[in-house]
């Protein structure tokens, strides 16, 4: 095996700069899954376009502006870096932050597939800067453990029609990471762009916290920007606790928090078919939300924009919660739609055997809701169930669709609520004391807007003690 140093490979420029490159005896994948350096600031002349690059390893940096450099000096559209199998271990970095790598036309392409980690690391991978020019990042299939973030974004974007794509992987966690994807900096996806979180699984089995605990798939601690057809998609995950204990656990497959969240021209942010399963779970002296789309500020959904939260599976199996249980897949602190779509619909929650101090279930729950413009809010579809429940009887509640302010639905936009079920099963401990299809500070519907609310059914085992409030 040759070393990217070694007497069997040289490379030299000529006079008008063309790179020229010599291996002797040896394929191209046999060159690039040499020992590599630990920091790559050039070596990656050796494998930017090769379909398989093996590193040995963790610490490699992908200095971007100079990949793509490269490659259009070797008359490349694209500057490719690829590993795959087990040998790569973790801690890239793919830096286009640094010099803007765009200037030459040229377009990246990573692809990391069927990697493992062979220790617990805190970050495996660090993304600076903007995609763009059609440039992807793909992590598939692999097997990993991390004690923080997967992926690390730091001013990140992606524009131009870029993706990132993390798909079919698998983590088992022996600690209490925070998130798959991070980023503490505004985060923009636009121009027919993608940012894509699909079909992974996460295991927690048997771990204890000594504070509070909070998991997200996505989490945007500034602002999340969609715009111009582009989308984010979390599709198909699933985690699943099993022995579980922090004071406090919160769980959510998108949070963003502080700054409002826009999607507009087209956009889309997709969270379906994920499922969260809870057993033998305990938030020993503070609150329990279990949630899939959680903002804390405003959600603005405009021009053709689209936010679906649809065919989540909830269940929760011997749970308790030392303060408040907090049940809802859209939970934002103010939602307002102009001439755009927001659905909740076949999300699905099952009960049993669950102690809390109090219970809150709400399928769409915002500060205020205003929808203008012939913009539609749908809430069709979803399900409660539950049976040995014990919380205090003034403290369970549920509501389809929740406001603390005003719901204000104008300009022939609509507010459907239909389809939604709740139903007590045997042995529960309390009654619901509030069930309640719709509740607002203030409810206005003007110039032809409309709430409908049909084909909802209750069902239970036993009388409660106030069904409607």
């Amino acid at each position: 095996m040759f070393g990217p140093h070694s007497s069997a490979m040289t490379a030299r420029r000529g006079v008008s700069g063309a790179l020229l490159l010599v291996a002797v005896a040896a394929s191209m994948a046999t060159l690039c899954s040499a020992q590599m350096p630990t920091s790559i600031v050039s070596g990656y002349t050796v494998c930017n376009n090769m379909v398989e690059c093996d590193i040995a390893g963790g610490g490699t940096t992908l200095d971007v502006a100079a990949m793509t450099a490269d490659a259009k000096t070797a008359g490349n559209a694209t500057a490719t870096f690829k590993t795959q199998g087990t040998k790569f271990s973790g801690m890239l970095t793919v830096d286009c932050l640094t010099t803007d790598p765009w200037t030459d036309g040229v377009s990246l392409t990573v692809e990391i597939r069927d990697g493992a980690s062979q220790v617990v690391l805190p970050t495996v991978i660090t993304i600076k800067g903007v995609l763009s020019l059609g440039s992807s990042i793909l992590v598939i299939n692999g097997t990993y453990d991390f004690n923080a973030v997967f992926i690390a974004l730091t001013s990140f974007g992606l524009e131009a029609q870029s993706t990132l794509v993390v798909t079919g992987m698998q983590f088992g966690h022996t600690t209490m990471p925070q998130s798959v994807l991070k980023s503490t900096q505004p985060l923009s996806i636009a121009n027919s762009s993608r940012l894509e979180l699909s079909y992974t699984s996460h295991t927690f089995t048997s771990l204890t916290l000594g504070s509070a605990w909070a998991w997200y798939q996505l989490d945007s601690a500034s602002s999340l920007d969609i715009s111009t057809d582009s989308s984010v998609a979390i599709i198909g995950n699933s985690n699943t606790l099993s022995s579980v204990t922090a004071p406090s656990c919160s769980i959510a497959l998108i949070n963003v928090g502080g700054q409002p969240m826009t999607i507009t021209e087209g956009a889309s942010l997709v969270i379906d078919g994920n499922s969260q399963t809870l057993g033998s779970v305990t938030a020993s002296t503070g609150p329990l939300s279990v949630t899939e789309l959680t903002q804390t500020a405003t959600t603005n959904v405009t021009s053709g924009g689209s936010v679906q939260v649809t065919g989540t599976k909830v269940t929760l199996l011997s749970v308790t919660a030392g303060g408040p249980l907090t049940l809802t897949p859209i939970d934002t602190l103010g939602l307002h739609l102009d001439n755009a779509t927001v659905t909740a619909s076949r999300n699905a929650y099952s009960l049993s055997i669950v102690t809390a101090a109090s219970l809150a279930q709400t399928y769409l729950r915002a500060t205020d809701i205003n929808a203008t413009n012939g913009a539609m809010v749908k809430v069709e579809g979803n399900s409660f169930t539950r049976s040995q429940l014990t919380v205090s009887p003034s403290q369970s509640s549920i509501a389809f669709v929740g406001s603390s302010g005003s719901i204000r639905v104008s300009d022939a936009a609509r507010l459907h609520i239909s389809g939604n079920t709740v139903t007590e099963g045997s042995g529960a401990s309390t009654a619901f004391t509030n069930l309640r299809f719709l509740v607002a500070g203030v409810l206005d519907q003007a110039a032809g807007g409309m709430v409908g609310v049909d084909r909802n059914s209750v069902v239970f085992s036993t009388t409660p003690e106030t069904l409607f409030t």
